[in-house]
């Protein structure tokens, strides 16, 4: 069991390479939005900069609330591969998929493997959370409302 190999699976791989891709061009769309919304807000800056740091406080609010989601749902699956890790005793835990040849590690190996992906659960967490209502708050300063 020592040298326990658990194979890639090809059609896992080809999925998380298609979501990749697909995310990024999302990301990619998301960015030229972003891109339109700002260019409104520097013409409306102009006129009232008072209207405009609201429209910039309420595009960062929802950019600090996409990005918040993503960290604490990056935050839930780390938790659970942990749990899983340490309910197993081994990594990758049984039935786990993996987009390239994995060694099973065992014992203290597969333990500090869950630790480490409980601890980045909670910083995922924590960023998600605390910090993007700290960005918001300084946004709000920053913008005097």
């Amino acid at each position: 069991m020592e040298n326990e190999i658990v194979p890639a699976d090809k059609n896992h791989r080809r999925l998380a390479l298609v979501t990749a891709a697909l995310l990024t061009i999302l990301g990619l769309v998301a960015l030229g939005i972003l891109h339109g919304h700002l260019g409104k807000i520097e013409e409306l800056a102009k006129d009232n900069p008072r209207a405009a740091g609201e429209k910039v406080l309420r595009l960062a609010a929802t950019v600090l609330w996409v990005g918040g989601l993503g960290l604490v749902g990056m935050g839930a699956w780390f938790w659970r591969l942990g749990r899983r890790i340490n309910l197993a005793g081994r990594y990758p835990p049984p039935g786990m998929k993996v987009v390239k040849q994995t060694r099973v590690r065992t014992g203290a190996r597969a333990r500090t493997l869950a630790n480490l992906s409980q601890v980045t659960a909670l910083l995922c967490v924590v960023a998600g959370t605390v910090g993007m209502w700290y960005v918001y708050r300084l946004a709000a300063a920053v913008l005097g409302q």
